[in-house]
């Protein structure tokens, strides 16, 4: 928006600070807003977001890389997950940290995958409580909910982001990471939350990895963790396709009870997933805006945490716009 504030001051024209924190709003909103259209026609779009392109998000995600070899020599492991001697860090507390550091930091990324497991984790324990899990399995199952995804610093950005289909060599790549995951936490949480880290792709119906458990055989918290997972993925924008609506997805996993998901977990989530305004159904015009209000939502998704350093930048430079005296 640096360009704004030239013309401005070029001109000598220095509005107030309403009317500039409008413009240059306008002006910060029109950017993202045509610079994502026009991402979305290249190909590479389906790897990178919008968001990931701007120089924000790269120190963010350079931050984050360098925190996660650090964290996992910290550990005991090289940066792909390959075992390399005893930990570093001892105590299990600090270790304990350094797993949900690496679960923070394969998040940040990628703005796709932003803040992912703690929504997993808020959804698997409300959840818990409707099932009536007691407080100290509640504590348990939100670290084993926080960790599920821990294995994934053995899969190469590359296959995270394929937008197409895997083949058999990135398949067994990326199932490898429920097993990789209970390895890392195995010797500083408990059994059942290791068995949740390492279960939660089992299938109700036996065709899930890494041991083919089905029913009841597959640990509770590894249900609730696969149903947590897979409604997050479906209502979050990632590189393969655009998210679904809250009801899409949970019609999906309904469908898909007594399958892929325990039914009586896929209720629970149904409790706890808030109902829809019902303002924007009852009102006409405001069910006919409500498409395009989810599709200005999947841009915000999409340009990530971008959105917040524009909105800030824009009010930096409508208060100098409206002071002369700055400006100059």
């Amino acid at each position: 928006m640096g360009g704004a504030l030239s013309f401005f001051v070029s001109t000598g024209i220095y509005p107030s600070f309403v009317p500039a924190l409008v413009v240059v709003g306008f002006l910060t909103v029109l950017t993202i807003v045509t610079g994502s259209r026009l991402w979305e026609r290249d190909p590479s779009s389906s790897i990178f977001s919008f968001g990931d392109l701007m120089l924000w998000n790269w120190l963010k995600r350079h931050r984050a890389e360098k925190r996660l070899v650090r964290n996992t020599q910290l550990l005991g492991f090289d940066r792909r997950g390959a075992y390399q001697g005893d930990a570093i860090a001892q105590d299990d507390a600090d270790r304990l940290e350094l797993l949900a550091e690496i679960a923070d930091d394969l998040d940040a990324k990628s703005s796709y995958t932003i803040n992912h497991t703690d929504r997993v984790e808020k959804l698997a324990h409300d959840m818990g409580e409707v099932l009536g899990l007691s407080p100290e399995e509640l504590k348990k199952l939100s670290t084993a909910a926080f960790l599920h995804d821990v294995g994934n610093i053995r899969i190469p950005e590359h296959i995270l982001r394929k937008s197409g289909d895997l083949t058999d060599e990135e398949r067994r790549t990326v199932e490898s990471h429920a097993l990789l995951g209970a390895m890392m936490a195995f010797e500083v949480v408990t059994r059942d939350v290791a068995d949740g880290i390492l279960h939660h792709h089992e299938r109700w119906d036996g065709d899930g990895y890494p041991n083919g458990k089905r029913g009841r055989e597959i640990p509770l918290f590894a249900r609730i963790i696969a149903v947590a997972e897979a409604y997050d993925a479906m209502t979050s924008t990632r590189p393969q396709r655009q998210s679904l609506s809250p009801a899409a997805a949970i019609q999906i996993l309904q469908a898909e009870g007594s399958r892929q998901f325990d039914p009586l977990v896929v209720e629970a989530l149904v409790a706890v997933i808030p109902k829809p305004f019902g303002l924007f159904d009852n009102i006409p015009v405001l069910a006919a805006l409500r498409p395009r209000l989810r599709e200005w939502m999947l841009l915000v998704q999409r340009v990530g945490r971008v959105g917040v350093s524009s909105a800030v930048t824009t009010a930096i430079i409508a208060l100098i716009l409206g002071n002369p005296g700055a400006a100059s």
